[in-house]
């Protein structure tokens, strides 16, 4: 899903960031009239008036939202932040960690993005969202435990 969003200085182009949250199909990417922007961390952009900006990610404390665009030094709202509540229910499986180490984290991780990109869906009722969210948490630890347990009965 694409983010439009407004720069100045870019009136009557179509600047968009498409999330890919979580990082595991690379970082965030910036288009401008649907071409992707290169680079990663700075990017440069040429301005209606030529003047080049350099723009750059800003992730969230969390690290599970939409990340904002600082555009030389002015931070520009990408996305409406998500609410703590759901930043907390989608952190629910990195819990993992704490107690399948590597493993554990590696399906975390993965029940971490399920469930931004499921909290980050317009389509869907809050109290769905949770319910998904918990139902994404025990997937998570139910696999944990079932590749755990095969893992431990072939030692």
């Amino acid at each position: 899903m694409r983010y439009e969003v407004r720069l100045e200085g870019f009136e009557g182009q179509l600047v968009e960031v498409e999330p890919r949250l979580g990082g595991l199909w690379g970082g965030p990417r910036l288009f401008v009239n649907d071409q992707q922007v290169p680079g990663n961390k700075k990017m440069q952009l040429r301005r209606n008036d030529g003047r080049e900006v350099t723009v750059r990610w800003k992730n969230d404390l969390w690290g599970v939202d939409v990340p904002n665009l600082d555009v030389d030094g002015t931070i520009i709202q990408v996305a409406k932040p998500m609410p703590i509540g759901y930043k907390i229910w989608c952190l629910l499986p990195i819990l993992l960690v704490f107690i399948g180490g590597a493993l554990g984290g590696i399906i975390g991780a993965v029940g971490v993005l399920v469930n931004g990109a499921i909290f980050r869906k317009r389509s869907i009722q809050p109290a769905v969202k949770v319910m998904i969210a918990i139902a994404v948490a025990i997937a998570a630890f139910v696999v944990y435990f079932l590749i755990a347990s095969s893992i431990y009965s072939l030692l």
